[in-house]
């Protein structure tokens, strides 16, 4: 999704405001992923099985047919990974809802599960090999 100029100055204020409200030390990563569409896509195919009306089965056919192409097709989901540090468990907690304040009126911020930290961790790592 493209964004227009009066967005791009908007987040990039955001941006701004976290860095001199968080002045730690801090890396963000921007990140290219291949686009999943698993779950919607399994989602739809039940909802489709079970359905008996015909014209909802051929809306439902076309939706799954647009997730499959978009998971074939050569798009990427963009997404930035935020780093944050401290000396302590204590000083890190701190520094994670100071971050988390200094990004609310912009950017959603979600902390990531195990298992995508060590997916992300991998790629870092294995460059040239793909997420899956």
């Amino acid at each position: 999704m493209s964004r227009n100029s009066h967005e791009q100055l908007y987040d990039m204020g955001v941006l701004l405001n976290m860095l001199k409200t968080y002045n730690k030390d801090n890396k963000i990563i921007a990140l290219n992923m291949p686009i999943d569409t698993e779950t919607q896509r399994s989602h739809l195919i039940r909802k489709y099985e079970k359905e008996e009306v015909g014209i909802y089965r051929y809306f439902l056919e076309q939706r799954i047919k647009k997730l499959e192409y978009l998971e074939q097709s050569s798009r990427m989901e963009r997404s930035f990974l935020a780093m944050l540090f401290g000396k302590t468990a204590q000083e890190l907690n701190v520094n994670i809802q100071t971050y988390k304040k200094s990004m609310a009126r912009g950017f959603p911020i979600k902390e990531l599960t195990k298992e995508q930290e060590i997916k992300i961790l991998y790629k870092l790592n294995n460059q040239c090999e793909e997420i899956k």
